[in-house]
């Protein structure tokens, strides 16, 4: 959409007239600055992030072993839950993509982009809670796959979890790497090797509390960013824009001199949005195709509270859409009311806030666009990390090779895995960077790669009818049907396969269509066809802690099945209308609107900012308020500690039954009393 040069600005921004290029050759921000951050911040943010895991060790009784390291004892509230499940969300991808779907498509481009993730959140929300009742020791959802589905299933359903956590590390790192480099001149190959290692350092330390306490302050420093961004485009007398009219009367102007192909009347302004829809529709294979695959969710909902996995991910989700819907809205807005002359390579690079923010803010802008993208690369990339060195740790090290491996050893060979697949990532991200490979390639890629593993994994826990081989054949058979539909549609539509045409919206959702009927029908057919006996969860419950409860295997007894089974109700109460409201009835109610008027853009834009507002308020107070009993105690250096203080209800506080370590459907039921008193 860059202007032809022989053009000039038609917003009168005349530094822009005859240039096809935002960035070219030129870096608003010195390479110190890229160097600076990268380095400086990174090390900063570690020594800050391992601070306070020291404090977390010594003021909250608790003892750093590998369990401590995998899983955060297992004891973490809804609210800094919800801030890690943004900061799982919140990849460069959201922060760079969500803009240039706006760009690309208009208005429509944020709310297509955020509602996808809505429905797979709600999901995963039920599997969470179920992870609780039926699987309450695992480490890893490969653990589960392994017990029930038995060792091919495990070896064929790790490939499809590295694979997710492979494109997700190094799109985080790519995007990285390029916007630093444009934004700095810093080299792209020193940034793909530097960042993962400020993110090493932190998490080798601290392992999993690390990571969500690097989630917490990353995540607020973001959304307060965001908030200041979407302010200075639509409300601040500073700089070129700052009103929601003029915003307007650019857009509409443009509409008439560059129309929008496949929006009605070519307006940026209408939900009427054919690439929009098709961007939704892959925007909704692709939530699912990452999320259940990704360990870094399984892990986040193996960390936390019983109670709190289902109202961490479902706030989560909702804080999470505030991301495209409030900064990507504006920025991406902003971009083409400031007729900034982006070329193709530039937007597929996911510099088009980038670009917004230098003309909004200037160098500072730059400054800030660096610093947010930062902090989503490290607590991102942080629960990238940990997911992948608990898979290789306890499922292939402790799996197949040191069977008895305790503790201390796990506890090492974690640390170590951390540190190689940080090297790897950059490694890889150096690779894509120099064969030409783009933030959106990879974006659209993996929904092709990762569709198949999806579905099987979210029934793991859902369904006790699907079957090993049921499972086994969806998987490769529908990654193969996604593969052979995505080349052929690719060949069909552009007669040539190449980077560029394989990654456009008509093939990426054909082979998306062909993987997800196809292996929806073979995970039916199959289990219906062949049927084993109903799962009775037995095995997943008997799933072995180690440490210091190498002998125990807890499970929730009937008091808290009852309270676990009012979760999910609660969770389904809430997720279902809210769904409903947000896929469906949203986008019906914005059609009779046709072109927005003025009034009605106003509405939007002040709700999409009210949103972000709210969001930034919630992931700042909740968990504060959630820990202040933690608080005070550190605070008082230990003398007045508040045990009693807590936030979330009762079901928290979990009457557990202790069994042998190999489940014999006899517990022996130890009196609540008598059991020790858990560090908070």
């Amino acid at each position: 959409m860059a202007n032809p040069q022989n053009l000039t600005n038609i917003f009168g921004l005349h530094q822009f007239d005859g240039r096809s290029s935002f960035f070219g050759n030129y870096t608003p921000l010195g390479q110190g600055v890229g160097y600076g951050i990268v380095c400086g911040a990174g090390v900063a943010f570690g020594a800050l992030t391992t601070f306070l895991v020291f404090l977390h060790s010594r003021y909250g009784g608790v003892k750093y072993d590998s369990e401590q390291f995998n899983t955060a004892g297992r004891s973490v509230k809804s609210g800094l839950l919800a801030c890690d499940t943004v900061s799982h969300w919140c990849w460069p991808t959201t922060l760079l993509q969500s803009s240039v779907y706006v760009y690309k498509s208009g208005i429509v481009g944020g709310y297509w982009y955020s509602q996808g993730s809505l429905v797979a959140m709600a999901i995963f929300g039920t599997v969470a809670a179920e992870i609780k009742r039926k699987a309450p020791n695992a480490h890893t959802v490969l653990e589960i796959v392994k017990v029930r589905w038995g060792v091919p299933a495990h070896l064929i359903f790790m490939y499809f979890c590295l694979l997710c956590n492979v494109l997700i590390s190094s799109q985080i790192i790519l995007a990285t790497s390029q916007v630093v480099f444009n934004l700095t001149g810093m080299s792209i190959y020193a940034a793909c090797l530097l960042t993962p290692v400020a993110i090493m350092l932190y998490v080798a330390t601290g392992g999993l509390t690390a990571t969500f306490l690097s989630s917490y302050l990353h995540t607020v420093i973001i959304f307060v960013v965001l908030v200041m961004m979407a302010s200075r485009v639509y409300f601040s007398d500073h700089g070129p824009l700052g009103s929601l009219n003029l915003v307007y009367e650019r857009l509409s102007y443009l509409a008439t001199v560059r129309p929008l192909s496949g929006n009605r009347h070519g307006s940026y302004l209408t939900m009427f949005s054919l690439n929009g829809v098709w961007f939704g529709l892959i925007g909704f294979f692709n939530s699912f195709s990452i999320m259940f695959p990704d360990q870094a969710f399984w892990q986040s909902a193996v960390a936390a509270k019983p109670s709190a996995s289902y109202r961490g991910f479902l706030w989560g989700c909702i804080m999470w859409m505030a991301v495209p819907l409030t900064l990507a809205t504006s920025m991406g807005l902003a971009s083409l009311a400031l007729d900034l002359p982006l070329t193709l390579q530039e937007v597929n690079e996911g510099l088009v806030p980038a670009a917004a923010a230098l003309q909004l803010w200037g160098n500072a802008g730059g400054v800030l666009w660096v610093i947010i993208l930062f902090m989503s690369v490290t607590s991102a990339g942080a629960a990238e990390m940990i997911a992948v060195s608990t898979i290789l740790s306890y499922d292939l090290y402790r799996g197949y090779f040191r069977p008895k491996a305790q503790g201390p050893e796990m506890l090492l060979v974690s640390r170590i895995f951390v540190v190689l697949f940080g090297f790897a990532m950059g490694g890889l991200a150096i690779l894509f960077n120099h064969v030409g490979i783009s933030l959106n390639y990879i974006f659209f890629v993996a929904g092709i790669l990762l569709l198949a593993g999806a579905p099987p994994l979210m029934l793991l826990l859902l369904w006790d009818r699907l079957t090993a081989a049921a499972a086994i054949t969806a998987a490769i058979g529908g990654q193969a049907a996604a593969i052979c539909g995505w080349l052929v549609a690719t060949h069909e539509i552009y007669g040539e396969l190449t980077l560029n045409t394989t990654s456009n919206f008509g093939p990426t959702l054909a082979g998306e269509l062909c993987g997800f009927f196809t292996l929806l029908v073979l995970c039916f057919v199959v289990s219906l066809a062949f049927p084993e006996k109903p799962y009775d969860w037995s095995g997943t419950r008997s799933i072995q802690v180690l440490d210091d409860a190498d002998a125990k295997i807890r499970q929730l007894n009937q008091d808290d099945e009852r309270d676990m089974a009012t979760a999910l109700r609660t969770l389904w109460l809430w997720a279902g209308p809210l769904s409903f409201i947000i896929v469906i009835a949203w986008p019906l109610l914005a059609l009779p609107a046709g072109v927005f008027s003025l009034s009605y853009f106003k509405f939007w834009c002040i709700l999409t900012f009210i949103w972000g507002v709210i969001a930034l308020g919630v992931c700042a107070l909740l968990p504060l308020w959630e820990s202040r009993g933690n608080l005070f105690h550190v605070i008082t250096n230990g003398r007045h500690r508040q045990d009693e203080v807590a936030a979330e209800p009762n079901v928290d506080d979990i009457r557990f039954e202790v069994q042998e370590e190999h489940y014999t459907g006899k517990p022996s039921t130890v009196i609540p009393e008598q059991l020790p008193k858990c560090a908070p």
